[in-house]
Formats: C-alpha cells, sequence, structure tokens
C-alpha cells in the first residue's frame, strides 16, 4: 500500500517527466555540493562516523549517479547551510517551498511533502491548535518556514528562536520553552533518538512541498536537477531509495499510551470547559474527516497518474508513438539481442513528411498534425516494426520484416495518398541496415545517424528512398569551415584582383574583385572550397556584402577611374535589404564604377524578381554583367528584357576556340548579338596569345584570364606594368 508521502512523492514527478524526461542524458559531469540541515532525520543528519544519512541524502546520491555527477555534502546549522547556498560555498539545498524562499532560490519539482506540529512536554500544558499558543514561550529554529509564519498566527505568542531543530525540543524538554512548532517526522525522530520528553500535541498542519533549490538565476544547474529526478524515477532507483526508508519516512499512528494521555488530558479539558470542549472536539473532528477525505482522493489520483506518468514518458503526445527517447532505448535493445545470430537482421528507416511546414502555412496547423497523425496511422500497421515520432513530421522505424525497403515504400507512398484526408504529403526516406553478421559495431546512435544521412540525401537529389553508403557521407571539412565561419565571421577574408583588358584602348579599365579565406590552419582557401557550402547554408550574403564594402574601400584608396567587378548570387538580388544596402554604401561615390556580375542561371532562377532588382540597380547607377554567359540557357533574346551593360562569355567557351569551329560559331553569334544590343562583351579564361587574338578579332570588348594575369592581392597589383608588359603583343 502507497503511504500519504509516498504517493504525494509520486505526483510531483509528472511535472519532472514532462519538462525533463525527455532530455537526452547531460555530457558533462562534476561536483555538485549539498548543504543541509545535521538534525533533521530520517531525511538527513550526520551519523556516528560524521557522514550524511537519510532519506534526502540517499534520493540526492541517486540523482548525481544518474548522470555521472559526484557530491559532496555539508550538514550544519540550518540557518548557516541556507546562507551557505546564497553565498555560492554551496550548490543545492533541500527545503520547503514558499513564495518569500522563492525571490531568494529557484525550486525543481517537489519530490516530498511534509506536515508541521506543536511538541509540548509530556507532563505539561498540552495544546491542540495554533489559537492555544496565546502569549506562550514558542521556539522556533531560524530561517525554518515556522519561523517564516510567526506574522501569520492567529494570536501573538513570545517566539524564542533557535539554530537547531533539536534545541528547540531541548527547549520544551527543559521547560524553557511550552511548545515548539517543527515538521511533525523529523521532530518525532529526534525526540526519540535523544529520549527526550515532548511529544506531539496537535493534528498537523501546514502540508507543504519539500524541494530542491538553487541560487535565484542558476538555471543550468536546475534544469541538471530536474533531468536527474527525472531519471531516477524512470531507472527505477526512486523507488529503491523510497522503499529503503519508507518505514521511517510514512507516518505512524500514535501508539496506545499517546492515546490514553490524549484521552486523559481531554477528560481534563471536558470537565472545565464542558460545553465549549464538546463543540471544539466535534469541529475538530470534521476537520480531520474532512483531511482523510481529502487525502483518500489525492491517493486515487495519484494512483491514476502513476499509470499515466510511464505512458506518457515514453511516447509522443501528438501521435500516441513511441518517443525518440524510447526509440534510442528499443533499439539497445534490439542490438543486445543474440547479436550474432542470423535472424536478427533488421533496417532502421527514417522517415521525413517534406512538406509539413508548407502544409501548416498554408492549410494551418490543425491540418499539418492531422497530416501527421495520418502517417503514424498507417505505419503503426506495418508488422515486425517499431515506430516512433521524433516531432515535427519526422519518423524513425525498425523494420524487421520480410518485404523489401523498397517495396515498403511503394507501399507507403500509394497508402498515404489513399488516406492522408485529401492531402497529399511528400515523404522522403532513409535507411540505415544491420547485417547481425557484420564485423562493425553498431549502436543506436550511429545507426539513426546514417539513417538521417539517407534521408538528408533523399531530400538533397529530391528522390524517394537515400539508402546510407559511405559515398553520401558529408564532408566534415565542410562543417568544420561552417563553424569557423560562425566564430570569425569575415575577419579572415581577404580579396584578390584579377585586371581586364580593353581591347579598344589597351588599358586595364576593370578589375574582378575575387574572395580568398586566409585560413589559420588551412592556408589560403579558394572560393570553391567554401562559397558553395556557404550558398547551402544561407550565410553567402554577410559574405556578398563584405566583398562589396571591401571593394569599394578598395576603390576610395585609389584615385582611378578602375571599376570593379563583384559577383553576387541570387539570394542577394530577393534579398529585400540588398538594396538599401548598397544605397547606404555608395552614398557619396561614383556608382558606376561598381559591376553586379549574377550568373546567367542565377536570373532565370526567379526572372520576374531578377528584372525588377536589376532594374533598380540601373537606377542606382550600379552596372550589371551577366556572368557564365552561354552556360544556362539556348535562347539570347531575354538579353533585351534585361537591364545589364555586358556579358561575359563563359570560359568553356573561349578555352575551345582553337580547337573547335563550333565554338567559334557561337562565340562569334553572342558577340554579334551583344553588339546589336548596345552590349560590352567579357571573354574571361583568356590563357595564351592564341586566344587573345581569336577573341579580338572576333569582337570583344575586354579580355581577363591567366595570360594576362592571376587574381593578385591589392598590393601586389601593378596594373601599369600589365599594360606595358603586353604593349607589344596587342599591337
Amino acid at each position: 500500500m502507497v503511504s500519504r508521502t509516498g504517493l504525494t512523492s509520486v505526483v510531483l514527478f509528472a511535472v519532472t517527466l514532462g519538462c525533463a524526461g525527455a532530455n537526452a542524458q547531460a555530457s558533462e559531469t562534476g561536483t555538485i555540493r549539498y548543504a543541509g540541515s545535521q538534525y533533521y532525520p530520517p531525511l538527513e543528519s550526520l551519523n556516528n562516523q560524521g557522514q550524511a544519512e537519510g532519506y534526502i541524502s540517499d534520493l540526492v546520491r541517486a540523482m548525481a549517479a544518474s548522470t555521472g555527477d559526484s557530491v559532496e555534502f555539508t550538514l550544519q546549522s540550518w540557518h548557516a547551510a541556507q546562507q551557505s547556498v546564497l553565498s555560492q560555498d554551496a550548490d543545492v539545498i533541500a527545503l520547503i517551498a514558499s513564495n518569500a524562499r522563492s525571490e531568494l532560490y529557484d525550486f525543481t519539482t517537489p519530490f516530498y511533502y511534509v506536515a508541521h506540529s506543536i511538541f509540548s512536554h509530556r507532563s505539561g500544558p498540552q495544546f491542540g491548535s495554533l489559537e492555544q499558543l496565546e502569549n506562550q514561550r514558542v521556539a522556533f529554529v531560524r530561517d525554518s518556514f515556522a519561523y517564516g509564519e510567526i506574522d501569520t498566527l492567529p494570536v501573538p505568542v513570545n517566539a524564542i528562536i533557535v539554530e537547531h531543530e533539536l534545541t528547540c525540543l531541548q527547549l520544551v524538554a527543559n521547560q524553557e520553552a511550552d511548545a515548539c512548532i517543527e515538521v511533525t517526522i523529523t521532530s518525532n525522530h529526534l525526540a526519540q533518538i535523544y529520549r527526550l520528553p515532548v511529544q506531539v500535541t496537535s493534528p498537523p498542519f501546514w502540508p507543504q512541498a519539500y524541494v530542491f533549490a538553487v541560487r535565484k538565476g542558476n538555471t543550468t544547474l536546475l534544469d541538471r536537477l530536474n533531468t536527474q529526478l527525472a531519471n531516477i524515477v524512470v531507472d527505477g532507483s526512486y523507488r529503491d531509495v523510497y522503499q529503503k526508508w519508507a518505514s521511517e519516512i510514512e507516518s505512524k499512528p500514535h501508539s496506545t499510551w499517546d492515546h490514553l494521555q490524549y484521552v486523559i488530558w481531554l477528560f481534563v479539558a471536558i470537565a472545565l470547559l464542558a460545553v465549549i470542549f464538546i463543540l471544539w472536539s466535534w469541529s475538530l473532528r470534521q476537520r480531520v474527516n474532512e483531511r482523510t477525505r481529502a487525502l483518500s482522493q489525492e491517493l486515487k489520483k495519484s494512483q491514476q497518474l502513476q499509470e499515466r506518468l510511464s505512458y506518457t514518458a515514453a511516447h509522443d503526445s501528438a501521435t500516441g508513438l513511441f518517443n525518440r527517447t524510447s526509440f534510442f532505448e528499443k533499439l539497445e535493445e534490439r542490438l543486445q539481442q543474440t547479436p550474432h545470430a542470423a535472424t536478427n537482421d533488421f533496417t532502421v528507416i527514417t522517415l521525413s513528411v517534406v512538406n509539413v511546414e508548407r502544409i501548416g502555412i498554408t492549410l494551418g496547423y490543425i491540418t499539418s498534425l492531422r497530416t501527421i497523425k495520418a502517417v503514424a496511422r498507417i505505419l503503426e500497421t506495418i508488422p515486425d516494426s517499431v515506430v516512433a515520432h521524433f516531432g515535427s513530421g519526422l519518423f524513425g522505424m525498425i523494420y524487421g520484416g520480410a518485404a523489401p525497403v523498397e517495396a515498403l515504400v511503394k507501399d507507403l507512398e500509394e497508402r498515404q495518398l489513399a488516406d492522408a484526408n485529401g492531402i497529399e504529403p511528400q515523404l522522403a526516406f532513409g535507411v540505415s541496415s544491420y547485417p547481425s553478421r557484420t564485423t562493425v559495431n553498431l549502436d543506436a546512435n550511429e545507426l539513426i545517424r546514417r539513417a538521417m544521412t539517407g534521408l538528408a540525401h533523399a531530400r538533397k537529389k529530391n528522390i524517394a528512398l537515400g539508402s546510407y553508403s559511405p559515398d553520401i557521407e558529408p564532408d566534415s571539412l565542410n562543417l568544420r569551415l561552417l563553424n569557423d565561419f560562425q566564430r570569425v565571421q569575415c575577419s579572415q577574408f581577404v580579396l584578390h584582383y584579377q585586371p581586364q583588358l580593353d581591347l579598344r584602348t589597351n588599358t586595364i579599365t576593370h578589375v574582378e574583385a575575387l574572395i580568398r579565406w586566409h585560413h589559420p590552419e588551412l592556408g589560403l582557401l579558394q572560393p570553391l572550397k567554401f562559397i558553395p557550402i556557404f550558398e547551402e547554408s544561407g550565410v553567402i550574403g554577410k559574405i556578398t556584402r563584405w566583398v562589396i564594402a571591401e571593394a569599394i574601400a578598395m576603390l576610395k584608396r585609389h584615385n582611378t577611374d578602375l571599376q570593379v567587378s563583384v559577383n553576387v548570387t541570387t539570394r542577394d538580388l530577393v534579398d529585400e535589404d540588398f538594396l538599401p544596402f548598397l544605397q547606404h554604401k555608395l552614398q557619396d561615390f561614383d556608382t558606376s564604377r561598381i559591376v553586379l556580375e549574377v550568373t546567367e542561371t542565377g536570373i532565370f532562377e526567379d526572372s520576374g524578381q531578377a528584372q525588377h532588382c536589376i532594374k533598380a540597380l540601373r537606377q542606382l547607377g550600379v552596372q550589371v554583367a551577366v556572368d557564365d554567359f552561354g552556360t544556362g540557357y539556348s535562347s539570347l533574346s531575354y538579353l533585351n528584357d534585361l537591364a545589364i551593360q555586358e556579358v561575359k562569355i563563359d570560359r568553356s567557351f573561349i578555352a575551345a576556340l582553337k580547337k573547335k569551329q563550333r565554338a567559334q560559331t557561337i562565340v562569334r553569334s553572342t558577340i554579334a548579338l551583344a553588339k546589336e544590343l548596345g552590349l560590352d562583351v567579357v571573354a574571361e579564361g583568356v590563357e595564351d596569345l592564341e586566344t587573345l587574338q581569336l577573341v579580338q578579332a572576333l569582337g570583344a570588348d575586354r579580355i581577363q584570364g591567366y595570360y594576362l594575369a592571376k587574381p593578385t592581392a591589392e598590393d601586389a597589383l601593378d596594373l601599369s606594368q600589365l599594360v606595358r608588359d603586353h604593349l607589344d603583343t596587342l599591337q
């Protein structure tokens, strides 16, 4: 049978598991310093060897062990224990939660409940209620919960403040105080241990929750303690500790002698105050009966809550499937079952409703949730499988059926289209197989990681099924570069400049700004190493703005008419903050000296938005060029619709001029059309004299390439010398 204190302990863990049960184990361990009272048996006290013992002490040890922490105990006077936490000499203290204390501490969820009683001398006045203490000498422990309630007592008392719970009872035993108000269970134990002639003379009152408290604002430790509480409930440690101390901490009925003394006291009182006592006694019994009925109802509720507790901790609230934590546990159990048996092969599958966010945005959250539930109901029907919902339309499955995974995926897609309340979710699958005879030691975390890698591959390639293989592993260098960029931003970037020679005037009129990453460990990185991953991750806009700002600063340092070309992406064109940024940077500056190069493919990813942005740039005075021209679209008619000033013929066509007549035909036609539209033509990738002469003969306006110069740092760029070096050739 569960006692009153035991059942309330179970109730409080519903909240704990709701907020911490799904969290992963703490990744770091350390020492937690615990402070408490040395006179508080059986909850906490010092044994003969000076070591902490008791229900709370064992509970703290079990909590620390659940996350690999160690714990140090300092048990002393109650006032000193609280001061040590507030002064940060200790980390945690167990106490009764109250509004006054919440201004100094943050509390965990409750783990126990206590009540207070009035303790009187066995041969002295007996006080059955707080009202009878009027003008009596009443002892309180400094900074205790009862101490904080002095001003709220229904009658005035002569308060005596002491440092220890034992001292409070000793004053009553020595008749230096008429009564002591303290926690019932702990003071009863102290009276028995030290054989004090004191006893409980009132029914219990002030039932309060017991919690672990940390200094106000220490949310990291608070979360860790809540996680530890959840851990020991789930793994059974809490039950073990409670059962160990149950006989000590559960409320016990009064002995026959206690009842006899109480009856004698009642008889004397009745003789003195017959009518008044009868009325008071009847009222008291009514209150006790009401409290008993309330506790009985609480017991029923807590038993029902306990039944739901384990289910809630293991299942996803939206779908009723296992949650992420339970899925990991089930997978670990599967791996431990006859790991070398031939019948233990299985597959880990991750499934994502790819368009769940779009469904929510378009049709509302309720519809997206209904779609997720529909998928969950279908997954539940798959035989030989364990299914979980990780959240946001992401599912996990341990599949051990005989049907091939490909057939299962096809069946799921067909069934889902028919059963999703008219909504057609787009499904993507990731697969990681576990052959039981493999020599590779795979744990649950690695199997799920591989399945997630397969899912990411499927979504990236826009296919239904992605099976894990080493070939689709993400490049660890990409992750490192992203992390490094988040840490240092653009501080390690430098610009190199590659000149463009005007074939009409034999002068350097333009340079292209090309970014490099001067990485302290990896050296000078070319843009192909990091620009693609920055475009995928969405941070390319920061880099574009940095390049533009640096290029403008370079132009301001040189008193020339030089123009600088800067590459921009489609993300920049559709970014509503891009034009305001340019307007700010180009204040009091010749905007025509900036040329923004956009790839041909980039323009047509959103031609309407691109045209709008390009027109706005032209109104601002900025030059716009089409980069890598010829690689994206076969039709050239769109050039008439865009407010551009030049085209850069892709290096692949320029490189083929000497070898392929077809390439010459394409370049000649492109240059002719551009001239008809009044556009300048830049040939990029000119690597030798023969190619230079060919593009000059075909009518190109400018050239760019290694034959003229490689990209060079600003301080090493000598434009005048470049012209002198090539002047004879150009003439």
